[in-house]
């Protein structure tokens, strides 16, 4: 575009420094190297048009994907929280309310537990991530 541009003007200035030329065939060709750039600037506009449509709906499908996510995670954490509630506070007779040391057992294997799936998620995590790094990509 740009060398076209630059071809055309230096081809005028030629003209119209070169000598007599005819005054109607460069209007023409101006009126057509308009016409020519408004057809490209309508197209560009349209296309932009286009992404900015795509962009709100993208971002439109994103939001609605997070408050999906988030809704999904408060169901879980609610649900944990009823196990954890559960767990501690069963009325059931079965010897340990009346051990003293019981509590503290129940204390520390549930801390136990939370390491541990913290340490085997972590450890996912990492290999995650090292094979996605190590992974080639193909190129396009």
């Amino acid at each position: 575009m740009n060398i076209d541009i630059h071809i055309w003007t230096n081809d005028y200035s030629l003209r119209v420094y070169s000598g007599p030329f005819d005054h109607a065939y460069i209007c023409q060709e101006q009126v057509s190297d308009h016409n020519e750039v408004e057809r490209i600037l309508e197209a560009c506009a349209k296309q932009m048009t286009e992404v900015c449509r795509t962009i709100y709906d993208l971002d439109d499908s994103l939001q609605t994907l997070e408050t999906t996510t988030g809704f999904a995670l408060d169901t879980v954490r609610s649900d944990l929280l009823a196990f954890i509630v559960g767990v501690y506070g069963m009325n059931i007779l079965n010897g340990l309310e009346s051990e003293p040391a019981a509590f503290y057992r129940v204390l520390g294997g549930s801390a136990c537990l939370i390491v541990g799936l913290i340490v085997v998620g972590m450890t996912r995590l990492l290999v995650y991530r090292r094979i996605r790094l190590s992974r080639k990509r193909k190129r396009t």
